[in-house]
């Protein structure tokens, strides 16, 4: 029955199967019409463990047994399927010595014997010339130029692959943006990871002597997860490099730190570079310490930098914002109303989420938390443009005994937003709390 479905939906089900390594095989061998689909999946999305612990290796053969060895094997026997290897995510990209550098209380010892570097990985990097998208997890927050040389260079050499459009880096400091020139002509999303407290590398020049008449980086989409201080100097960087934001459809920014108050115009002069089409716009918003004054010029004008309606096309919006409870004792929900009171000139706008980060979420709920709701609810309902078909309204770590409470009071406070069928209220108690941290 299988067999008689058209081609696409056949791939549709075998794509529900990619990562099951055994299963894609037993429905290549099952016959010649599933053959090819499943190879294609089952070789589509490849891990690179650029080191690997030597205590699972068969000593002086210490690459034999890695699955990097074996596929580079395959490979070198069957070139037809390098083609398929689209998605490639690497992993321990630090060795012993590595680590040595950057952490001297490691022991050397431990560390060289559980930490040898994959020379099947590498040859393998070098050999993936149809990459589209690229994952680099750094995880251990160690420095770019801690590197082995030639990982640098590998790493280097795979940003020249002619279909790469997407890459993902993940906890490394000092990552060198001038490696993106490699890829301007086809890169469309770009994610930088750089939690807790990493720093891009902005020691070279920001303009690199061999870009000049290349093509700028073109994006579509760009995620930035950073703090405040390394937005600040992303955001410097941008006019003398190359990364032309002028055709973003979707950023998001999640930016913490101890320097909250910047947060919002910075993300807002990257909003201008792409106001014409950004159309998916995601960020945490300010919060104000609270000893702070809420109603001060200072604060009040940060709120005031936001103007919605200089976005014509976008669709969705999501607010990620510090509240100190969710009776809002301290009355900030009527800063978030401050934001958004230009949305109505966002013509196009189809979603807006409101996810809020409880930071005492066990202070007992206050009896008259719905009439600072109230405020919030007023502003969405009379700045709302006619196109905004639901607002959801995101809570993150409430406990079990008060959450349906929550919900009741955000509810009696966002009553007519209720009444139009359009809100759609969420306790995230399971998800992993934000902690604030400082430099």
């Amino acid at each position: 029955m299988l067999l008689t479905l058209p081609s696409e939906l056949t791939h549709e089900i075998l794509s529900n199967l990619a990562g099951n390594v055994a299963t894609l095989a037993a429905c290549a061998r099952t016959c010649k019409a599933l053959y090819p689909q499943s190879q294609i999946i089952l070789f589509s999305r490849v891990e690179l463990h650029l080191h690997t612990s030597v205590l699972n290796l068969d000593w002086p053969q210490k690459d034999y047994f890695t699955k990097e060895s074996k596929l580079l094997s395959i490979l070198e026997q069957r070139p037809d399927l390098v083609p398929y290897i689209h998605n490639v995510s690497i992993y321990d990209l630090f060795g012993g010595e590595e680590l040595i550098i950057a952490d001297p209380e490691l022991n050397s010892d431990v560390v060289q014997d559980l930490f040898g570097r994959n020379e099947s990985a590498l040859l393998l990097l070098r050999l993936l010339k149809h990459t589209r998208s690229m994952k680099l997890f750094a995880y251990n927050t160690r420095s770019w130029k801690h590197l082995d040389p030639s990982i640098q260079l590998a790493i280097h050499d795979a940003f020249l692959t002619p279909d790469l459009e997407s890459i993902d880096i993940y906890a490394m400091a000092s990552f060198p943006v001038s490696l993106l020139e490699g890829c301007a002509r086809t890169l469309k999303h770009l994610s930088i990871n750089t939690f807790p407290t990493l720093r891009l590398g902005y020691d070279e020049a920001l303009v690199s002597p061999n870009s000049k008449g290349m093509d700028p980086v073109q994006l579509a989409s760009l995620c930035l997860s950073t703090s405040t201080p390394d937005l600040e100097r992303f955001v410097k960087w941008i006019p003398g490099s190359r990364l032309n934001l002028a055709q973003l459809s979707r950023l998001v920014v999640r930016t913490l730190g101890d320097k909250h108050k910047n947060v919002q115009p910075l993300v807002w002069k990257l909003v201008c570079e792409c106001s014409a089409t950004l159309k998916e716009l995601d960020f945490f918003a300010y919060l104000p310490h609270g000893r702070t004054d809420i109603k001060s010029d200072g604060v009040l004008s940060l709120y005031d930098t936001f103007d919605l309606g200089r976005v014509p096309a976008l669709q969705k919006l999501t607010v990620r914002y510090w509240l100190s409870n969710v009776s809002d004792t301290n009355r900030q929900l009527t800063l978030l109303a401050r934001l958004l009171r230009t949305m109505g000139g966002a013509l196009k706008l189809e979603q807006l989420t409101l996810h809020f980060v409880i930071i005492h979420s066990r202070v007992p709920l206050d009896p008259t938390g719905p009439d600072a709701w109230k405020i919030l609810d007023a502003i969405i309902v009379e700045t709302a443009p006619p196109s905004l078909c639901k607002v959801a309204v995101q809570f993150e770590s409430i406990p079990d005994q008060q959450r349906q409470q929550a919900v009741e009071m955000v509810e009696e406070g966002l009553s007519n937003l209720k009444a139009r069928r359009i809100l759609d209220i969420q306790s995230l108690s399971s998800s992993p709390r934000f902690i604030p941290f400082s430099r």
